[in-house]
């Protein structure tokens, strides 16, 4: 409840020696601000404290681009723990500060927006303190004032095209836009959050905000975690590279000039609704989380934030769990797939990097949708990969062809990716139902391009579960250094989807590499010679999980791509070659 107070239009009850002190106080303590003048009176020492302080702490009589070398800070916090009030706080000491202020709000969606700019309104029309303590910075009370997603202070001095404040979503931002400040509050939520691609847009559209902020501007990020791979978590892993160059720059050279070494600018708090006091300590259930009692937690906030609500959310879905409640989705019980963005991104290559050619073999494999699947909007797409293999660096994944189509245009797909690859040995296909239909189809149509396409039929395992361990067993050849991507590789995103994802809605590009790799018979554990692992029981252990994904074959004790590839399997064309599949 705020204290009532005399408004802005009345003799103030306070000394003008008492007045300043707390104008000062309001300007240099955010925490007061928000929970003494504000009204805020749910903020707790041990919570809210550290939020504030994380906000840049304003020192008087210096200007706003001046006031701190550390340019971006972020906040992440639970749900329910008032993130977004603080940040509102902040806009509002800010303004306070530095009357002549453009600040852009910018948040995931637009009611939201317009939500926080009408709250940050009602204090300055409304809130008795405040109005009391800054009069020359609030509007007459009760009238209109400013727009739903917009206002400029009574105070400003300067004539400018940006009010003050102004309010948009994050990827509608207009060019033209000059702000000295830019807030931005939930950005990534539930809808736009659902793939790699959807996250890379946001994390775009944060980048495309370095030209509408002026020279020595302030950013300032608060949200909650989603993904692996959303915008917070690809600021962190900017930060720990910014980190990382600067620890190799001062190691490699003490006298670089001071101009051209890197400065940490970045400062982030992160909060969790609960730490485990013991984690070695404690039992996992069949699904993999923890059984807690309230003994085995220090929570963050037990005024607000109960542990019995708590735990049920945690056992409903870990997964979220991690990500909404305790901002590290490393902890969700996802097992914690074996990818990671990072792992992925550290395995891709630019072209320059790739082998050369001449000393290496392309091979090709094509994972074919099911037949009848014709009218499932959801149905499985038709995968080719194009891998070249370098027996001392590894697979390199070149290139991919993606699509539903009937038979006629897979057959046309097959051959056209043959031809663009003449250095490939075979074309591989997996050999599921009716797949071996196509070949009269796929030989009619090669020998009007001109070209052979000789053949290979491919037998893989079928059990449950087989797909996920083929695509999960691709992780030790990622960490081995035996697995590349080309950063050129046409639906990369859509494959990192599928390796990052628990439970994606399609696996097929994954899938065609695990068949790849299978039938490379690659192993990932190499002693570094000649990519020959050494006879150890690390090699015999790696052999006998790859029998145990891909099923007891000799074709799994082969160290590397055989220099002469057997010959392929030759099958007669039948009747049924033009027959529909897709």
């Amino acid at each position: 409840m705020q204290k009532k107070n005399p408004n802005a239009d009345q003799k103030s009850s306070l000394s003008s020696e008492q007045r300043e002190i707390l104008r000062h106080k309001c300007l240099t303590d955010l925490y007061f601000l928000c929970k003494e003048v504000l009204g805020y009176k749910d903020f707790v020492q041990h919570v809210h404290q550290p939020m504030c302080d994380t906000y840049l702490k304003i020192r008087p009589g210096i200007p706003l681009l001046e006031q701190s070398d550390i340019k971006t800070r972020m906040i992440l916090a639970p749900r329910g723990t008032f993130k977004t009030t603080a940040h509102l706080g902040h806009i509002v000491q800010l303004i306070l500060a530095f009357p002549d202020i453009r600040i852009l709000l910018l948040t995931g969606t637009q009611d939201l927006a317009w939500r926080m700019v009408g709250e940050i309104k009602r204090h300055f029309m409304s809130n008795d303190y405040l109005r009391e303590l800054f009069p020359e910075m609030c509007p007459p009370r009760d009238k209109k004032w400013g727009t739903d997603d917009a206002f400029i202070c009574p105070a400003r001095t300067k004539v400018l095209r940006e009010p003050t404040l102004s309010s948009s979503t994050l990827d509608s931002v207009k060019a033209g836009v000059h702000v000295e400040v830019i807030g931005i509050d939930d950005s990534v939520n539930e809808v736009n959050s659902t793939t790699i691609t959807q996250c890379q847009k946001i994390v775009d559209a944060y980048d495309s905000l370095t030209y509408i902020l002026e020279p020595g501007g302030f950013t300032n990020i608060n949200g909650t975690r989603y993904k692996s791979y959303d915008l917070y978590g690809k600021l962190l892993e900017r930060y720990r590279s910014l980190l990382d160059r600067i620890a190799k720059a001062r190691a490699e050279d003490d006298h670089e000039e001071e101009d051209d070494v890197e400065v940490v600018n970045f400062q982030c708090t992160i909060l969790s609704a609960w730490t485990l006091l013991d984690p070695s300590s404690l039992v996992r259930d069949g699904n993999g989380a923890y059984i807690l009692k309230k003994s085995s937690v220090s929570l963050l906030f037990p005024e607000r934030l109960k542990f019995r609500a708590l735990y049920k959310q945690y056992r409903d879905n870990p997964s979220a769990f991690a990500c909404q409640m305790l901002n590290d989705p490393d902890q969700s019980v996802d097992d914690e797939r074996p990818f990671t963005d990072h792992l992925i991104e550290q395995h891709t290559v630019r072209w320059d990097q790739l082998p050369l050619p001449s000393t290496t073999q392309d091979f090709i494999l094509w994972d074919l949708a099911g037949a009848n699947q014709e009218g499932n909007r959801n149905r499985d797409y038709s995968v080719g990969v194009v891998g070249r293999y370098s027996q001392d660096k590894g697979l390199f994944i070149v290139d991919m062809v993606r699509g539903r189509w009937d038979a006629v245009q897979i057959a046309i797909q097959i051959a056209q990716l043959a031809k663009s690859y003449p250095n490939a040995d075979f074309t591989r296909i997996e050999d599921s139902t009716g797949a071996r239909m196509l070949e009269p189809t796929i030989n009619m149509v090669a020998s009007k391009m001109g070209i052979s396409v000789p053949l290979v039929w491919v037998k893989i395992p079928r059990f449950l579960g087989a797909k996920r361990f083929r695509i999960d067993a691709l992780a030790q050849y990622f960490r081995a250094d035996k697995l590349w991507l080309a950063a050129f590789l046409p639906y990369r995103d859509q494959l990192k989807t599928e390796l990052l994802e628990k439970t994606p809605e399609h696996d097929d590009c994954a899938d065609a590499i695990a068949l790849l790799v299978k039938e490379l018979g690659i192993v990932a554990a190499t002693s570094g010679k000649d990519g020959v692992p050494e006879p150890d029981k690390k090699a015999i252990r790696e052999r006998m999980f790859l029998a145990a994904v891909y099923g007891d074959d000799d074709t799994y004790t082969i160290e590397h791509a055989p220099d002469t590839p057997e010959e392929p399997k030759v099958f007669k064309a039948g009747i049924l070659g033009y027959g529909h599949l897709c």
